[in-house]
């Protein structure tokens, strides 16, 4: 997976555990756990998610997927109790 931004390594551990949001639909489809430190990566991702993407998110986290949903039925922010806002990560507690 691609992060950023540019110069703000993500903070993620190798082990840590992840849900991806997929903020055009506005749900978390998968889990994931880290495998490695990120890695400063621009055309990787240019190459894999299109043109400039790198510039935006030069970022490469490997992680492995520890379950994934259809869309249709992955559970939302609010769901899971969670405010959202651009351009950052949450910790969720044991009840999330």
């Amino acid at each position: 997976m691609s992060d950023g931004p540019p110069g703000r390594r993500p903070h993620y551990e190798i082990g840590d555990e992840l849900l991806l949001y997929d903020a055009s639909d506005k749900v978390f489809p998968a889990r994931v756990r880290v495998l490695a430190e990120s890695a400063d990566l621009p055309r990787l991702v240019d190459r894999e998610g299109g043109p400039g993407e790198g510039r935006r998110w030069p970022y490469v986290t490997h992680v492995k997927v520890l379950g994934a949903v259809d869309h249709s039925v992955a559970p939302t922010p609010h769901m899971l109790r969670i405010a959202m806002s651009q351009g950052g990560h949450r910790r969720l507690d044991e009840e999330s």
